[in-house]
């Protein structure tokens, strides 16, 4: 079923980095914003400038679909990390936006359209059956494989329990490496396991062992990049 397709972290990479440069400020920021929200399509189109608030790290979604106790149409406000804060901030000042205007202008049609393609160039096996919708049921998987709590995600999504279980979560599907992976893509979203915390800091830990075994061995742009992993993790943590 196409409902069931979601992304790995690793094909979410990919599919980041195939864009041009003047792609990503334009067209690529779009889907960042849907997948690091899990925003429904017509949530997203209707954010407003006014609606984010950045020092609070949370976004205001005013239209909402009435389906559900935790999404009965009211507006619903839900966090974003600290990463994709810093990232919102920068299109909006790159954009020139103000207050009362939309994030986005574009229709269902072309939005999905141009991910089905970029999907194919990185050689996605199911891209035909991919569409913004998957992208709101990735972010709700990778959330549920990193153990955010059931409430915490109905709240989130808008949905019943047994809606995300039957036709969104798959927690048992990654890896620990891929389970890494989407934590630091992630950032701090919903971040306050102390499991996940203890695997964090393992991983600072190993990338500056990583770091003292190479650097007599690599060059000096070799070393800038590892350092930037070890920061990167460290203000996830």
């Amino acid at each position: 079923m196409s409902g069931d397709v979601i992304l790995k972290p690793q094909e979410w990479i990919s599919f980041l980095n195939c864009h041009l440069d003047s792609e990503k400020y334009v067209k690529l920021f779009k889907y960042q914003f849907q997948l690091n929200t899990g925003a429904r399509f017509n949530e997203m189109m209707n954010v407003k400038l006014k609606d984010i608030k950045f020092e609070d790290k949370n976004i205001l979604l005013r239209v909402t679909k009435r389906r559900t106790p935790f999404s009965d149409g009211s507006p619903r406000l839900i966090p974003i990390s600290s990463i994709f804060m810093k990232n919102l901030y920068s299109f909006v000042v790159k954009n020139k936006l103000e207050n009362n205007q939309y994030l986005f202008k574009i229709s269902q049609a072309g939005y999905n359209q141009f991910l089905k393609q970029k999907l194919r160039e990185i050689g996605f096996e199911k891209w035909k059956e991919f569409s913004s919708h998957n992208l709101r049921k990735t972010l709700e998987t990778w959330l549920a494989s990193l153990d955010v709590g059931t409430l915490k995600i109905l709240k989130h999504f808008g949905h019943f329990q047994s809606t995300a279980v039957k036709h969104y979560v798959q927690i048992d599907c990654f890896s620990y490496q891929e389970k890494m992976m989407i934590r630091e893509i992630l950032g701090d979203l919903y971040l306050n396991n102390s499991g996940e915390i203890n695997l964090l800091n393992k991983r600072i830990d190993l990338l500056g062992k990583r770091f003292k075994e190479l650097r007599k061995f690599v060059r000096k742009d070799d070393i800038k990049n590892l350092e930037n992993q070890r920061e990167e993790v460290k203000y996830v943590v």
